[in-house]
């Protein structure tokens, strides 16, 4: 006998969140390729993984405008997901750009180390380029996990969700959530902004200066 009337619930989400924010392009077009540049000198581009990245440029003041509108971005998504915010302050401590030549891939991982946001702004991709793979981070699930119907169809089975990454797009995760990218088959370069937002705590002032900003 099989029971009819059984309740679903569904806990643990795991947000993916993403925007167009294209006013940064080209400016951060002009950055981008300035380090890329630098970094080519200064390690050389392997042949069989073509991949090129940049030191962190997040205190270069020709970005600051980007780099503040991904921390106070990453405060609201973190007050959104339930956390008391009210004593904190989020701040950008990594940025570099990732420079994938054809073939070129990311392999699967998470950001730790503090971090609490992770994301991509990407600035020069196409059909061809790389796709964003976003995994199932239930360790204890994949354990025990059965073949999936319908790999095409999201489920409660899915083990990953891709994305086709358009120039202008901008990617926030927790930095928990495994993520990894499938290989640039383009004949052009595959470039992105990756980053890090972290949190500390926020400066205080007095009830007679006012109340608490953060």
């Amino acid at each position: 006998m099989k029971i009819e009337d059984l309740s679903e619930f569904y806990y643990f989400a795991t947000p993916l969140y993403r925007a167009k924010l294209t006013q940064f392009l080209p400016d951060l077009r002009k950055v981008a390729n300035e380090y890329i540049k630098k970094a080519k000198k200064d390690f050389g581009v392997n042949d069989i993984y073509p991949l090129v990245q940049t030191d962190t440029f997040h205190n270069d003041e020709r970005v600051s405008e980007f780099a503040d509108t991904l921390a106070e971005t990453g405060w609201y998504i973190l007050e959104s997901q339930g956390y008391n915010m009210d004593m904190f302050q989020v701040y950008v401590g990594d940025m570099w750009i990732q420079n994938h030549g054809k073939s070129s891939s990311m392999d699967y991982h998470t950001h730790g180390y503090g971090a609490q946001l992770s994301g991509f702004y990407f600035l020069d991709c196409d059909k061809d380029s790389s796709k964003i793979c976003i995994h199932d981070p239930r360790v204890t699930k994949l354990q025990v996990d059965l073949p999936e119907r319908d790999q095409s169809s999201a489920s409660y089975a899915t083990r990953l969700f891709t994305f086709d990454p358009e120039p202008g797009d901008i990617y926030f995760t927790n930095s928990w959530l495994p993520h990894s990218f499938t290989r640039n088959v383009s004949n052009k370069p595959f470039n992105f902004i990756h980053f890090n937002l972290y949190v500390s705590s926020a400066p205080m002032v007095s009830e007679e200066d006012g109340p608490i900003i953060i």
